[in-house]
């Protein structure tokens, strides 16, 4: 517009669009409104007033329809993602980013070894609960779980619902004691809650620290393997899996 003068301004319009097709909505907006104003000077020494009414006006129309545009995209985009990785019934994550994170962190370990665990947790006798006090119950349960959780779990922490009455956190920045110690307290806050009346509610976990060279099957393996372990030998225990493929149901000493 500068080189060839006000002849060019239809110019200005798609450009509008393009930025705030590339760019956050109020990005887009200050970026639009340095760019309106930058061509003011222009505008106003080479058109007549009529003309200046006609151009700055869908102009500004432009501007605000495409940043309401934008705008409510980002909301429906914001909506899709939180619909697209929540779980609806409990707030936690779901199992869509969860292969995404851990693929993440594995690629971490590759590069520099990382403290991080698998704590997969999974109520004991939960048919029971659904049979003897319906499915509402058994959903107010999920939820508790849930709560109690979140009580416990660092801000690092991520607490993904895998399946029915499964529920694994990842566990950032702790080894085998950390994560051992973060599940007992887990198991005996659950069992110490009244999640329904008349019944207690008890959780088996396994727990699975990443080791070198490990890949994304064989890191939550050992994590199943080691809850397998806890309902197999009795329930409502923590049972580690170790990088040398045994389970050990104390304590193991930090790496």
């Amino acid at each position: 517009v500068y080189v060839a003068g006000s002849k060019q301004l239809a110019w200005v319009f798609p450009l509008i669009l393009i930025i705030f097709y590339l760019l956050p909505a109020m990005q887009a907006l200050g970026l639009s409104v340095m760019t309106f104003s930058a061509l003011a000077p222009q505008l106003v020494t080479t058109l007549e007033p009529g003309q200046l009414m006609t151009t700055v006006f869908p102009m500004f129309l432009t501007m605000a329809f495409s940043y309401a545009f934008s705008s409510q995209k980002e909301v429906q985009r914001a909506t899709l993602e939180r619909v697209a990785t929540k779980d609806p019934l409990t707030g936690a994550e779901n199992r869509r980013g969860l292969g995404a994170r851990l693929k993440t962190l594995i690629a971490r370990n590759q590069r520099k070894p990382l403290k991080v665990s698998l704590i997969l947790l999974d109520l004991d006798n939960f048919k029971k609960i659904n049979d003897q006090f319906g499915h509402a119950a058994g959903d107010d349960v999920l939820v508790g779980i849930v709560n109690v959780l979140r009580q416990r779990v660092r801000s690092s922490d991520t607490i993904y619902r895998i399946g029915g009455e499964e529920f694994l956190i990842v566990a950032d920045d702790a080894g085998k004691g950390t994560a051992h110690r973060m599940a007992d307290d887990l198991r005996v806050l659950i069992e110490a809650t009244r999640l329904v009346e008349g019944h207690p509610v008890t959780v088996s976990i396994g727990i699975a620290q990443l080791v070198a060279g490990e890949g994304y099957d064989s890191w939550v393996k050992r994590a199943d393997d080691a809850l397998y372990e806890a309902k197999r030998t009795g329930r409502n225990l923590v049972v580690h899996a170790l990088a040398d493929g045994t389970l050990a149901t104390c304590e193991p000493a930090e790496a």
